[in-house]
């Protein structure tokens, strides 16, 4: 029975051809059998040709320009534009293998940078190997496979479709090393936050600590464990005031049993100590201040107000 009885198709009768119409169209049948191309509806058929069959298996089609040898030229573009599919779901059932994503909830569940990092590398390199197949030779397709569906086209487009899903599987992976990497990022500044105010605190507390203390010894330690410490100058500079007031102290004490001589001497070196000039209050005023605190100071003035007054009298 003609073919073309069977597809509804207008019936002509097989012409008488000079060539094989495969060599015209520039592919060879897969499976020997010749192509004619109904160009019109089957008003019009490709001449000069010579069918290696019965007109009961001859395969008339219309001709199209989205069809056969439009456009891509063979069998390779249309199966890569046809096929180079997938869905989401194939997708989703790989990376709930992984252990990467929850299937219940579909929320990632890894927080390993590494191990993503590692399957992300797998699946690129299993792309680009899908890649260089479908670019050589081994799963080539002529137009012929294609509009066939032959064997070739299947596994063709079985490499297009598990491409798709290696690639959506690379993107999704790139966005999940994008999100981890920004929440490692965050929880380090926060750490870092913390470590800093946490150093404060610590630093405050142990010059508070010192300040109260009001010794060397305090303020050494200080030094030690905060060589860097925000109150460094401040723990030097008390360090050189106490180291002062008990030199002055000794000198104070060194004079009780000095001559007249040696008492100018030591309240020479007094006066260089304290910056002041000799012989005035001001000098007075400031080893109290040194000795005994502002109460003695106040206690010095008030006493040599009450005794000009005395005088006056």
């Amino acid at each position: 029975m003609n073919i073309n009885n069977q597809l509804g198709l207008a019936t002509h009768p097989a012409p008488k051809f000079l060539k094989n119409i495969d060599k015209q169209l520039g592919f060879i049948g897969g499976d020997g059998q010749a192509m004619l191309f109904n160009a019109d509806g089957g008003e019009y058929w490709a001449k000069n040709a010579q069918p290696n069959t019965s007109d009961d298996t001859l395969l008339m089609l219309n001709e199209d320009r989205n069809f056969l040898n439009a456009l891509g030229d063979n069998g390779n573009w249309r199966n890569d534009r046809r096929y180079y599919v997938g869905d989401e779901y194939s997708v989703d059932f790989k990376l709930d293998e992984d252990r990467i994503r929850d299937k219940s909830t579909g929320k990632i569940i890894t927080k390993d940078l590494a191990y993503v990092k590692s399957r992300l590398e797998k699946y690129a390199l299993e792309s680009d190997d899908l890649r260089k197949k479908l670019e050589g030779t081994s799963l080539n397709v002529t137009t012929s496979d294609y509009t066939r569906n032959s064997q070739d086209n299947k596994n063709r487009a079985l490499a297009n479709q598990q491409k798709w899903v290696k690639d959506r599987l690379v993107a999704r992976l790139k966005e999940i090393v994008k999100d981890l990497e920004n929440q490692i990022a965050e929880q380090e500044k926060a750490k870092a936050k913390a470590d800093a105010d946490a150093k404060l605190k610590a630093d405050t507390d142990a010059f508070a600590k010192a300040k109260s203390a009001n010794t060397i010894v305090s303020y050494t330690e200080y030094l030690k464990k905060f060589p860097e410490g925000l109150s460094v100058d401040k723990a030097n500079q008390a360090i050189d005031e106490i180291k002062k007031a008990q030199k002055l102290k000794e000198l104070e004490d060194a004079k009780k049993n000095a001559s007249p001589e040696e008492k100018k001497q030591i309240d020479a070196e007094i006066d260089r100590l304290l910056g002041v000039s000799s012989g005035t209050t001001g000098r007075v005023a400031t080893r109290m201040f040194l000795y005994g605190g502002v109460a003695l100071v106040a206690i010095y003035g008030l006493y040599r107000v009450f005794k000009g007054n005395t005088a006056s009298a």
